[in-house]
């Protein structure tokens, strides 16, 4: 009995102490909801429609050119490629900073890197990432 009692009381504790990010707290325990998919995806339009040198992400196929990955969660992150000049690096920042407002969320985490390294192992494609040069990893936060 006691210890049922304190299962339940530890449960609430956990729901109720997590800081629901639109509804939902089930990103805090690793695994993104529909609507962290759809703010991502909302923070990525606007980098894309604003800084037009992003490749098409068919391009993703041949692992060059400048492309992004982008990875939901409370906090979501992207992950440029072959973006390497301050001053398009700053220029992103800035536009996920403006993203940022239109998602609605506090801070978006940025990696750049200087280009894939995609190790290949099997003829349908199978591979892991291999050593990649961090250019910059920055977490941007809304202006205040």
């Amino acid at each position: 009995m006691r210890l049922s009692y304190f299962l339940i009381v530890l449960l609430g504790a956990v729901v109720t102490g997590c800081k629901r990010t639109h509804g939902s707290f089930v990103c805090h325990f690793g695994v993104p909801g529909g609507d962290q998919y759809a703010l991502t995806e909302t923070m990525a339009q606007h980098i894309k429609n604003n800084y037009p040198a992003l490749a098409d992400r068919s391009a993703d196929r041949t692992k060059q050119g400048k492309i992004y990955y982008v990875a939901p969660g409370c906090v979501p992150s992207f992950t440029f490629y072959e973006i390497v000049e301050p001053s398009d690096i700053q220029r992103i920042e800035e536009l996920a900073r403006q993203s940022l407002d239109i998602a609605g969320i506090e801070r978006v985490h940025l990696n750049f890197y200087e280009k894939q390294n995609w190790v290949t192992y099997s003829a349908n494609g199978g591979g892991h990432r291999g050593h990649e040069k961090t250019i910059k990893s920055i977490t941007v936060t809304k202006a205040k």
